[in-house]
């Protein structure tokens, strides 16, 4: 599957980074082509959610060691570092318009001349119809949903010609299939887990930032 392949290439970003840290110095050159061989993994998948998860681990491993030498006092760098470059990132889509990698698919969602930023937030949100399907199940079974497993059966009910696909997204697709009372404890658990990485304390070292992102 592109998009797991491509999420196991986006850790394994910051696993090589961590790694080389940690192992002897002779060994610590390796995390180049490690690092590398990640990043290619990535992009060739395709995947746009791997990109991004690459994306973040890269910008934090620049953290830690701008922390490290001293030069990043807040987190604010994270956010503003972060910010910048996906500014940088579809400013390049929207010029360049690639022919491969996630950034052609990226792309290729873009709203042309005459279609306005809304126009791109349906088509994201909405994935080629799935997402829609996805929304109208959750108002008909919005407590217990319609069983698991059961969604690429039943989402071309809603959406006419749909073939079986996930929904827009895995968080979206589980509320589909358990409902908001099946779902309950896992969300809890997920806000509950997000803070814990999100959270900085000043005691931190720098490599936990890698961690982090």
């Amino acid at each position: 599957d592109a998009n797991v392949t491509g999420a196991i290439g986006a850790l394994w970003i910051g696993a090589a980074f961590l790694w080389a840290r940690r192992a002897r110095r002779v060994w610590a050159p390796v995390a180049i082509p490690l690092v590398s061989l990640a990043w290619l993994a990535v992009w060739t998948s395709g995947s746009r959610t791997a990109f991004a998860a690459a994306a973040i681990i890269s910008l934090s491993i620049a953290v830690a060691l701008a922390k490290q030498s001293g030069r990043v006092k807040t987190v604010r760098a994270w956010i503003l570092g972060g910010a910048g470059a996906l500014v940088v990132a579809l400013a390049l889509v929207a010029i360049v318009r690639p022919t491969s990698g996630p950034f052609r698919r990226l792309g290729a969602a873009l709203p042309g001349p005459t279609a306005s930023a809304g126009d791109l937030v349906a088509e994201l949100w909405n994935r080629n119809r799935y997402g829609a399907a996805a929304t109208a199940i959750i108002k008909d079974q919005p407590y217990f949903g319609i069983g698991v497993g059961t969604y690429q059966l039943i989402a071309s009910d809603y959406e006419h010609g749909l073939p079986p696909d996930n929904a827009q997204n895995w968080l979206r697709h589980q509320v589909v299939e358990l409902g908001a009372v099946g779902a309950a404890p896992w969300i809890l658990w997920f806000l509950l887990f997000g803070y814990f990485v999100i959270r900085a304390r000043a005691t931190d070292p720098p490599d936990a930032w890698v961690t982090r992102g």
